[in-house]
């Protein structure tokens, strides 16, 4: 976890904008579990995704990740450089069109974030990699 987020759950400010900050991250998330094929299919981004697709892939806070870190398989390349070329575009487009698309602007912004940061888009960490269009 970043710096940001330990903060956070070490303090949580329920109803603060770390909370809503914190809730989008799960947008961020989902893209990356997709990554390691905990969820089958990247939906279009028309709405925010469900975390009851994978949470329960997850371990429980009190069991040691390492067995779960080893099972993970990235997906090919190919596939993932496929969704950040997508992502980019609608990216761009919803920064152009704004609400006049059917696209949620804010899971666009998540999952653009997090593929650059699995790509390491301008080599940055996780608090401060770049989802310029």
């Amino acid at each position: 976890m970043s710096a940001e987020e330990t903060d956070y759950l070490s303090n949580p400010s329920y109803g603060s904008q770390a909370q809503i900050n914190a809730s989008w991250r799960l947008e961020a998330l989902y893209l990356l579990v997709w990554a390691v094929g905990l969820v089958p299919e990247l939906p279009f981004p028309t709405e925010q995704a469900s975390v009851n697709e994978f949470i329960g892939s997850l371990p429980r806070f009190d069991e040691a990740p390492d067995y779960f870190i080893r099972s993970l398989k990235l997906r090919p390349k190919s596939e993932i450089m496929d969704s950040s070329d997508l992502t980019y575009r609608l990216h761009w487009a919803v920064r152009q069109h704004g609400a006049s698309l059917e696209l949620d602007g804010g899971v666009v912004q998540e999952r653009h974030h997090a593929i650059n940061w699995l790509t390491n888009y301008d080599g940055e960490k996780w608090d401060w990699v770049a989802t310029d269009t």
